[in-house]
């Protein structure tokens, strides 16, 4: 069984597992040597695609970083605007996680409905970064713009169907 660089190799004798061997994989895209040459605020483009289920995660985590190093003080409401992205992609990647899981052991409908539940998230995130993938939405001091006007009122809509779906 694979995902991506994650390989786990498993041992049966006729219907029972009886060993399993994960091999954790390595990657390695270079992408501390390109940082080296640039300016601080040019690595968030790098760092939103390292990852293309947590693009957010990654950069929000060099911001972080970065601020910290420097010093920089966030507005609080960019603080809340960063972490309704974060959530709403935290619940997306666990979403494809699940997704991608689910044929594993014999569930086609659940993979449908996780990557369903997924583009709503997707939808909530590209209109706060403009881009369905790569946001390049965090800027250290703060994010590239306030949310746009009724997101919160659509975000809370899209959540609550979300909520009343994950009975299903």
């Amino acid at each position: 069984m694979t995902h991506g660089l994650w390989t786990l190799k498993v041992k049966v004798d006729g219907e029972t597992v009886v060993d399993t061997e994960p091999d954790m994989g390595y990657i390695h895209r270079g992408v501390e040597k390109i940082c080296e040459a640039r300016d601080f605020t040019q690595i968030t483009t790098y760092c939103d695609r390292l990852c293309y289920a947590s693009a957010n995660t990654w950069s929000h985590a060099y911001i972080y970083a970065a601020e910290d190093l420097l010093d920089v003080e966030v507005p609080e409401c960019a603080e809340y605007i960063r972490m309704v992205a974060i959530e709403l992609q935290r619940i997306a990647s666990h979403l494809m996680w699940l997704g991608a899981y689910c044929p594993d052991v014999g569930n086609l409908t659940g993979m449908v409905w996780c990557l369903r539940e997924r583009e709503t998230m997707m939808d909530l995130l590209q209109e706060l970064g403009g881009s369905r993938m790569h946001y390049n939405f965090p800027r250290v001091g703060g994010v590239k713009r306030d949310l746009p006007i009724g997101f919160a009122m659509r975000c809370r809509a899209k959540l609550k169907l979300f909520l009343d779906r994950i009975q299903e």
